[in-house]
């Protein structure tokens, strides 16, 4: 499903974009590949949302990474210099050209655990590049030439989709969904009461709550979120263009 919603995102040809992708960008999703090094498979595949980053400085033409191990103790930083290519372009639905291709070269790396000094590691990969499949100001999906995927937003709206409510709202749905897949009567996870001036109070069991919030279901949740509000978005500029 996570593949098919990037592939939808990557339809509306919105690949690198200089203005765009510049700045600070927090990372909500990182999916390895099967050629991943084994070093920054164990440190992205389950690093905590709100932590790990990629920030690009356009006017230097690098970006700083940062991924962290699953208990946030340690802590993988890299330099990498980029530069644009034509490689990799695809055509847009206006059979514009759209730029995908950055190349990219490890300038410097380092592995940092918990209060030990830090380790430089002999990291300094060239030849390697980032496809940008989908790029707004608020979000930034990317595929590595070793075939991982990685989804950052910007915080403010990393903060947006997740406040209370819009969380919380993600959660009742998600339970909704798959009690209508399991069809079965009762419930062993979720309690909803109502008191009596009115208010709405909803409980789950810890098991169950760990389970719908594990990095996978979080983050395709987000991006799920991300699609329907693009799609609000645009009915709103047709409407406002057809006046």
């Amino acid at each position: 499903k996570l593949d098919a919603l990037v592939a939808l995102l990557q339809s509306q040809g919105k690949g690198f974009d200089a203005d765009l992708i510049d700045g600070k960008w927090t990372a909500v999703l990182s999916r390895q590949g099967k050629k991943s090094p084994k070093i920054q498979k164990l440190v992205s595949s389950k690093s905590r949302v709100n932590k790990a980053y990629a920030n690009f400085n356009v006017d230097a033409q690098v970006f700083e990474n940062e991924s962290y191990t699953p208990h946030g103790r340690g802590a993988l930083r890299a330099t990498v210099k980029y530069s644009p290519t034509g490689d990799g372009y695809d055509i847009g639905p206006d059979g514009g050209i759209v730029l995908r291709r950055i190349m990219c070269d490890i300038d410097k790396a380092s592995f940092k655990y918990w209060k030990l000094p830090k380790l430089p590691l002999p990291l300094r990969a060239k030849g390697g590049y980032l496809d940008v499949l989908y790029l707004d100001e608020d979000m930034r999906i990317t595929r590595g030439n070793r075939g991982g995927i990685f989804i950052h937003f910007r915080r403010d709206f990393l903060n947006e989709v997740t406040k209370p409510a819009s969380f919380q709202q993600a959660l009742l749905e998600e339970k909704i969904k798959q009690d209508h897949v399991k069809k079965s009567g009762g419930d062993e996870d979720m309690r909803i009461t109502r008191g009596s001036r009115g208010g709405l109070f909803i409980h789950w069991r810890p098991d169950y709550v760990n389970e719908v919030t594990k990095p996978a279901s979080f983050q395709q949740a987000l991006l799920e979120e991300k699609i329907k509000q693009d799609h609000v978005k645009r009915r709103w500029w047709r409407r406002l263009l057809r006046k």
